[in-house]
C-alpha cells in the first residue's frame, strides 16, 4: 500500500523483524521440527510439558513456558531453540522483495536494525550466507535465558531506539506478526505489518499497524 511506503520512507531507522519480511525461517515442516526440539528440552530438564503446547507447532511458544520455570529449563529448552533455528538459517532464503528494500534503505542512508524474538546466532548466520549483512548495521536477538524479554515486549525495541540514537518518531517498525505491532506500539515506534497472506492484513491492523503492505519490495 503507498502509504506503508512513505511511512517507511521517511523514517530515519527502519526496526526490523526477522522471520517473515527477511526470511520465512520457520515454515511449517521446519516449525514443527523446531517446537519438537523445544519439547525435549523441557523433556531433559525433567519438567512435564503441558498438554496445550504437547501439539503445538511454535517453538517459541514452548520457550515462553519454560520462561516461566526454572534456570535449567529455561537454559535447556532456549539452548534447544537456539540450535533449531541455526539449522533452519542454513536453508532458509531471502523474503522476495527483501534484498531490494535493504539496498534502498542503504541509497536512502537509513540505519536498519533487526530486531527478533530469534536467537541472533542464527539472524547472523543467516545474513552472511545470503549476503545481506552488509545491510544491517545492528542485530538484536532475543536476550539469552529471558524469554519473558521478547516482543510484545518493547524491551529490545527501546535498546534498539537507545543504541542508535533515534527517537522513537524517527523509527519505523516493519513486522509480520501481531507482536511486532504490539512491541512498537508500546515504544510509540509507528508501525508497518507485512502480510504473507491476505488473511494476515486484518489482525496486523487490529494489533496497532498504521498501514500493512503484502509485497516487501513495495518498501524499496
Amino acid at each position: 500500500m503507498p502509504e506503508a511506503s512513505k511511512i517507511v520512507k521517511a523514517a530515519s531507522a527502519i526496526l526490523l523483524d526477522f522471520d517473515g519480511p527477511v526470511t520465512r525461517l520457520m515454515p511449517p515442516s521446519v516449525a514443527a521440527t523446531a517446537a519438537e526440539a523445544a519439547r525435549r528440552g523441557l523433556f531433559n530438564a525433567a519438567v512435564p510439558v503441558p498438554q496445550s503446547l504437547k501439539k503445538s507447532k511454535d517453538h517459541l511458544e514452548v520457550l515462553r513456558h519454560a520462561g516461566t520455570l526454572d534456570r535449567v529449563a529455561i537454559r535447556m529448552t532456549d539452548d534447544a531453540c537456539i540450535k533449531a533455528e541455526v539449522a533452519a538459517a542454513a536453508k532458509a532464503e531471502p523474503t522476495p522483495g527483501v534484498r531490494e528494500m535493504l539496498k534502498a534503505a542503504a541509497r536512502r542512508g537509513q540505519e536498519v536494525v533487526i530486531i527478533s524474538n530469534n536467537a541472533p546466532e542464527a539472524i547472523e548466520a543467516f545474513l552472511n550466507r545470503t549476503d545481506l549483512a552488509g545491510y544491517v548495521g545492528l542485530v538484536i536477538g532475543r536476550p539469552p535465558r529471558r524469554p519473558d524479554l521478547m516482543k510484545p515486549n518493547p524491551f529490545m525495541v527501546r535498546g534498539a531506539l537507545t543504541r542508535i540514537g533515534t527517537p522513537a518518531d524517527g523509527a519505523v517498525m516493519v513486522g509480520d506478526s501481531t507482536v511486532d505491532m504490539q512491541a512498537a506500539r508500546a515504544a510509540k515506534v509507528p508501525a508497518v505489518g507485512f502480510a504473507r497472506t491476505p488473511g494476515r492484513i486484518k489482525p496486523l491492523f487490529e494489533a496497532g499497524a498504521d498501514d500493512v503492505t503484502e509485497d516487501m519490495a513495495e518498501l524499496a
